[in-house]
């Protein structure tokens, strides 16, 4: 097969949708050996911050010498972005090799039970390509939830983390707070670390507490006041102190600020065996590039790109902007797919922004350009509809255009866009 044929293979399963539950990866995996019991994880789960949580620990363990495995999703500009090693896309030649190796056990699982998602598959080829070249440490994001997500076949991970819990996916996690947060309390494990902040709703934290202490886990929560010194740059990033020694940071914001405080918590807890010194963390900080976190896209006119999605995320990308762009006049171009809490969200960020411009995505999911236009116009009178991003980010520059230094566009609503903005 060539590469293009085994990710039309692989896409082929997306017609089988989300489909939570363990025991049709575990079936694969034990056709292939369980590669992932061999892994030393560290176990991300959340609504909100788990991607960043992902990159940066990578990051920083990088910097620290150590052979690091990235595992996470969805892709962004390219297939092979889920999985990398140090920070490097898995090879075409290695796709190549592990779907060749396991494609008949994947046909064996198909025959014998429901068929496998394309998550589970690509969980699975990550699994056996860390193994086989030798990971010292894997970073692993959950997918969807944590109890049920396919990621959750790791026995014993070294720690795991629990990002901002918020609502989403609430069709498949639950109507409320409380039961999003008990699937993804689903990765905590019997006496393993576990580290959470305490920024977490108050429910959210005493559901971790408690699920914690049945498990025997312990738990550290994590405090973002343990950083000071705290600015932001809007071109620069975010520079904060660190045990009275300066850091600086390409990413930005207070929620990212929570995410670094959950980081560091984790480094001390595995410290004797995955030791981590100061500049390691300074490195891997000031080194990374995380695509589509208030991503600057251009400098003239001053654009941004964000991933985000639901209503915790909008919600801190709204706290940003009022915080950094005071003086400017904001210009939106969102999108947004049509099974998100599409009013909430608006609502929350809409009224902000000088001028709204909505468009459809390039994407089955995607809510209908009039429905998103209606809801938009509810919150915010200066809405216009354009039938692409291409034309809305050309028409929000016609309009900065007539002072730069006054405007600053952001763009949001999916990493469906940031998938079309960056290819």
């Amino acid at each position: 097969m060539t590469y293009e044929e085994v990710i039309f293979d692989i896409n082929s399963h997306l017609k089988f949708g989300i489909k939570p539950g363990l025991e049709r990866i575990q079936k694969l995996l034990t056709l292939i050996e369980n590669p992932q019991d061999t892994l030393n994880v560290i176990h991300v789960a959340g609504t909100n911050g788990k991607g960043s949580t992902c990159e940066m620990l990578a990051s920083i363990f990088k910097s620290s010498g150590y052979k690091v495995g990235l595992y996470t999703s969805p892709s962004i500009i390219d297939f092979r972005d889920r999985i990398k090693i140090n920070n490097k896309l898995i090879s075409k030649i290695q796709v190549l090799k592990i779907y060749d190796e396991i494609k008949n056990h994947i046909e064996k699982v198909n025959s014998i039970d429901s068929p496998l998602t394309e998550f589970e598959i690509i969980a699975a080829m990550a699994f056996k390509y860390f193994k086989n070249e030798n990971c010292d440490i894997v970073i692993l994001e959950t997918g969807l939830g944590g109890r049920l997500d396919a990621t959750n076949v790791i026995k014993k991970p070294i720690a795991s983390i629990l990002t901002s819990v918020s609502l989403d996916h609430t069709n498949i996690l639950g109507d409320n707070i409380q039961k999003i947060t008990y699937e993804k309390c689903g990765i905590i494990k019997e006496n393993t670390p576990v580290v959470t902040s305490i920024n977490q709703k108050k429910c959210v934290l005493e559901i971790i507490k408690n699920i914690c202490t049945q498990k025997n886990a312990p738990l550290t929560i994590s405090n973002p006041l343990t950083l000071s010194n705290i600015k932001f740059d809007i071109i620069k990033g975010m520079e904060f102190s660190y045990n009275n020694k300066k850091i600086h940071t390409s990413i930005i914001g207070h929620h990212q600020i929570e995410n670094i405080s959950n980081i560091l918590s984790c480094i001390n807890i595995i410290k004797n065996k995955f030791p981590v010194t100061f500049d390691a963390i300074k490195n891997g900080l000031e080194n990374l590039n995380i695509n589509s976190r208030i991503q600057i896209i251009s400098k003239e006119p001053l654009i941004f790109l964000d991933g985000s999605h639901n209503l915790g995320s909008i919600k801190a990308l709204k706290n940003v902007i009022i915080e950094l762009f005071t003086d400017k006049k904001i210009i939106g171009i969102v999108g947004m797919f049509k099974d998100k809490d599409v009013e909430n969200s608006l609502a929350q960020i809409i009224p902000i922004f000088s001028q709204v411009i909505t468009i459809p995505l390039v994407n089955s999911r995607s809510m209908d350009i009039k429905d998103i236009t209606r809801i938009s116009k509810k919150y915010n009178k200066n809405t216009i509809p354009k039938s692409n991003v291409k034309e809305a980010i050309y028409f929000a520059s016609s309009i900065s255009k007539k002072n730069i230094d006054e405007y600053v566009t952001i763009i949001f609503g999916s990493l469906s866009i940031a998938r079309e903005i960056l290819n």
